[in-house]
């Protein structure tokens, strides 16, 4: 009877957290939506050619970068059909190109499920694991950005999936499986290019070779050529629609001279920890990759994501720790009803960037973990730990040696974004969340304490001035779950009313007098569209296998 119990309750938790998962999937979603807008992310307007290219409003890309990812967002705006006009042109691409990002955040969640239960973690520790990777901040700046690392997570874990059931089972239908995956995966960016390959060359080049060796040399003939061709047929498709090559890098020191440098090898390993602490924002780091990786990786160092200007994330917070000056000792001042503890202190300015600081706090956790579970793990799952390092000494390599090109600013330092690497950040939170959780008591404490810790970092709880309520009052009547979101967000009781009838131009948004080409059928592409064919069809292949733990 105690064992019946015992099940029924690990069980009953088990859909708690399922429920829980589908839930998060969809408060993220919406509240990025409401309080970002992604035609206001990083060279938004260097990408977005390609959607314009694709419907024959430019001629040229000024790009090298591979053109799925943009086909697949091309595709999805047309497909949504949305009631375009020049004044809300900006608001629906926004939110098609949030959806799509969101869709391809869930592939890679169901990947990382299929991972996770490769390894033998139980469906507590998954379901915890995807639950706090939904609100990671990495993950969030992926699903903001219309930046083609959210479709490599998306398959990433697919690659790793379709070469580790190859080693099990030695059926060849999963080392073909990877091969759509790799090409898109590595012919997306040269950033992508450079690490998938490291990363394939380390941990899955040998094993592969000495598992082909099973087989007949025409076997191994024939997987060569099902790499190498179409391979070669994507990349001429895409330099031919760019009329740049992969390796033709567009970096910033094409059009500014400013990035036309090389860093010093201190920028690898110099540090000033005292900095990290009393300086925690933009611009004070440069001459330390470490301190930027710790300050970026879960916060926004570079005020690009919930830091932007334009975001309203960053406006209108609560600051439930405040600071004043007092002349004399004084216990902290607790205010229930504001929500607020008041520190006292005697000092003149008190500008302690508590956020920052509590994004470097999470980093140096995550960071430390990442190394002890490194030394705990077994052999086949230390390179998962490793993964960060990985990223960063690629970087680093790209920095110092300026291959392929110099791209460098060394009063910024914007270059060692850890958002380049987030796929491989990504799989190793996930392994790190997956170990912390292998109880349900843990998993319940990582839960209360890590989401309110990264809500608290995006800029909630908050007290919305009038003018950011009637803003995002506009937004909300376009959100899918407008007559909900407004009792969740706290806005005011006129969103009800403003969900039937969507205003005609939102404040902040800018005109676009081309929008009625995006009515027309985006352009095809042949390889491309072949690539996300067979994607589909490995996908299914890797998600029915039976993975038994």
């Amino acid at each position: 009877m105690f064992l019946i119990k015992k099940l029924s309750s690990k069980n009953l938790y088990i859909y708690f957290l399922f429920i829980a998962y589908l839930f998060s999937i969809i408060y993220v979603k919406e509240t990025i939506f409401i309080f970002y807008n992604s035609t206001d992310s990083p060279d938004f307007i260097r990408y977005f050619k390609f959607l314009e290219f694709n419907v024959d409003v430019v001629k040229s890309t000024s790009s090298e970068q591979g053109f799925l990812f943009y086909d697949l967002h091309s595709l999805y705006f047309y497909l949504r059909n949305f009631d375009l006009t020049q004044e809300d042109f900006f608001v629906y691409l926004s939110k098609s190109i949030q959806e799509l990002n969101s869709l391809l955040f869930m592939v890679g969640s169901v990947g990382l499920y299929k991972l996770l239960r490769l390894f033998k973690y139980s469906s507590i520790q998954i379901l915890t694991t995807l639950i706090i990777v939904n609100f990671v901040p990495i993950s969030i700046a992926q699903r903001i950005v219309f930046k083609p690392e959210i479709l490599i997570f998306a398959l990433f874990p697919w690659l790793i999936i379709s070469y580790e059931l190859f080693f099990k089972s030695k059926k060849l239908i999963y080392l073909i499986c990877s091969i759509p995956i790799l090409i898109v995966m590595i012919l997306q960016k040269g950033s992508s290019f450079a690490m998938i390959s490291i990363f394939l060359t380390l941990f899955y080049l040998k094993r592969t070779i000495f598992s082909l060796k099973l087989y007949r040399n025409s076997v191994f003939v024939l997987v060569i050529v099902m790499i190498v061709l179409p391979l070669y047929l994507t990349f001429e498709e895409n330099s031919k629609l760019n009329n740049l090559g992969l390796f033709n890098l567009q970096s910033g020191a094409v059009s500014e001279a400013k990035y036309d440098n090389k860093g010093s090898w201190k920028l690898m390993y110099k540090t000033k920890p005292e900095e990290l602490f009393f300086y925690p924002y933009k611009n004070e780091h440069s001459y330390s990759g470490i301190n930027i990786t710790l300050l970026d990786s879960f916060g926004d160092y570079f005020d690009i994501y919930w830091n932007n200007d334009s975001s309203y994330f960053s406006k209108d917070t609560l600051n439930i720790v405040t600071f004043k000056k007092s002349s004399m000792a004084r216990v902290p001042l607790i205010d229930l009803n504001k929500n607020q503890i008041t520190f006292f202190t005697q000092e003149d300015e008190n500008n302690y960037y508590l956020r920052n600081l509590t994004s470097l706090f999470v980093a140096i956790f995550f960071y430390f973990n990442f190394f002890i579970y490194y030394k705990k793990a077994d052999r086949f799952k230390k390179k998962f730990f490793l993964l960060p390092l990985l990223g960063y000494l690629i970087l680093m390599v790209h920095v110092i040696f300026g291959i392929p090109q110099n791209n460098f600013d060394p009063l910024v330092g914007d270059t060692l974004k850890p958002f380049y690497y987030s796929f491989f950040l990504i799989i190793t939170i996930s392994f790190l969340i997956s170990e912390l959780s292998r109880t349900k008591l843990r998993s319940v404490l990582l839960l209360v304490l890590i989401i309110p810790t990264f809500l608290y970092i995006y800029g909630f709880p908050k007290n919305y001035s009038e003018e950011s309520r009637s803003v995002l009052d506009q937004v909300n009547s376009y959100s899918t779950f407008c007559r909900i979101s407004y009792k969740v967000y706290n806005f005011d009781n006129n969103s009800e009313i403003m969900c039937h009838e969507k205003p005609l131009k939102i404040r902040n948004y800018e005109v676009y007098k081309a929008y009625s080409s995006f009515n027309s059928v985006p352009n095809f592409h042949v390889m491309n569209f072949l690539n996300f064919i067979f994607i589909i069809f490995s996908l299914f292949v890797l998600s029915v296998v039976k993975i038994r733990i």
